[in-house]
């Protein structure tokens, strides 16, 4: 298993590492070409712990950047693409992107900004649930708002009194541990 892992890794920066801009991208498989774009998908590389951290290859702090710059005051930006038509671009901020963002930098010893963004999202979604009743689906990063409808994709998921599952789990463990993180001595 432990050569199966290697490989992976091996693959992953032959395939998706992009050493210029200091971030995982997506790999087009029709093309054979990586697709440069910033994304928040750059977390999963420190959730998975796959990102090198030495002196000599400093991947996951350079992944640490690229995050930092999708980062605004209600979270993580999808992608640095504001004018896509995508769900998964601009504004919109997506739970599992937070949760795997948080446990990753964490996993490197990124607490600041661990911490920051915790609280971010946390702050973001109380105030939506305050305003309406309800955790939607995703957030819109910018206004801290259930993202604005657009006729370019399907509306976000939003039932007033019945919070989204992925964005109700995902409040639950940041809370729970920023509530570990306070009672530690």
């Amino acid at each position: 298993m432990e050569q199966a892992a290697s490989n992976r890794q091996q693959a992953m920066n032959r395939y998706l590492w992009n050493a210029e801009a200091g971030r995982y991208e997506n790999y087009n498989f029709v093309t054979g070409q990586r697709i440069s774009l910033n994304d928040a998908s750059n977390a999963y590389a420190l959730w998975a712990g796959v990102a090198e951290n030495s002196s000599g290859n400093p991947q996951a702090q350079r992944i640490l950047a690229s995050l930092t710059a999708l980062e605004r005051r209600g979270g993580l930006m999808s992608s640095e693409v504001m004018d896509s038509k995508g769900q998964w671009d601009g504004a919109h901020g997506w739970p599992p992107d937070h949760l795997v963002a948080v446990l990753g930098a964490e996993r490197y010893g990124f607490n600041q900004f661990a911490d920051r963004l915790a609280n971010k999202w946390l702050d973001t979604n109380i105030k939506i649930y305050r305003q309406h009743g309800t955790l939607p689906e995703s957030v819109d990063v910018l206004t801290q708002d259930i993202p604005a409808p657009s006729s370019d994709r399907y509306p976000t998921v939003v039932v007033r009194g019945q919070p989204f599952a992925w964005n109700a789990a995902t409040c639950t463990v940041m809370a729970l541990r920023n509530q570990e993180l306070e009672a530690a001595p």
